[in-house]
């Protein structure tokens, strides 16, 4: 019975390798759930990337012709806009300014706008900057006019850019507000 008890007590003996093998087990483990960890932030990090530059950012400003300097929609993002549509805030009693433009623009794409003031007694159309500046010094148009711009991104997500056209010292600005989702 003895002889038996030492042949067990000579197989359950660990030796100094044995130890190192199960501490280095355990290591690898470690690592490779810090590993996934750090590889998971990397991941989340490249989603977000990839959706702000994709990001479609609208706003209006002047572009020089040769026939003057014509109001313009200009997608400054990468991403595409779809679904554009342009607010005026209030121009009059009874009267509302109209943008003309189509429905969908490229990332870094531009386009002409045509403005349309519809008024009680008439339409008044704007193909210019001047055109603009024109009705404004006739008080067809306030001074300071806030805009909205809300598009819809590839991603679906509805966006909402605010401007203001502004009338100073015979020059006509257009201020950039702010770009949110909407």
């Amino acid at each position: 019975m003895l002889a038996v008890l030492d042949r067990l007590v000579a197989a359950h003996q660990r030796g100094l390798w044995d130890y190192v093998s199960v501490i280095a087990i355990v290591l690898t483990l470690f690592v490779l759930i810090w590993y996934t960890n750090e590889t998971y932030k990397l991941r989340v990090a490249a989603v977000g990337q990839l959706d702000v530059a994709m990001t479609p950012i609208l706003m209006i400003a002047p572009v020089q012709e040769p026939k003057g300097a014509l109001p313009a929609i200009r997608n400054v993002g990468n991403g595409p806009a779809f679904n554009i549509s342009i607010e005026a805030g209030k121009v009059g009693e009874a009267a509302k300014l109209t943008f003309f433009h189509s429905g969908v623009l490229a990332g870094n794409e531009l386009q002409v706008l045509h403005l349309t003031l519809q008024q009680p007694e008439r339409e008044r159309q704007m193909f210019t900057h001047d055109d603009i500046v024109a009705n404004i010094t006739q008080g067809h148009l306030p001074p300071t006019l806030p805009l909205t711009i809300t598009y819809n991104g590839a991603n679906g997500q509805r966006y909402a850019t605010t401007m203001a056209m502004e009338f100073r010292s015979e020059l006509l600005f257009y201020r950039f507000g702010k770009h949110a989702t909407a």
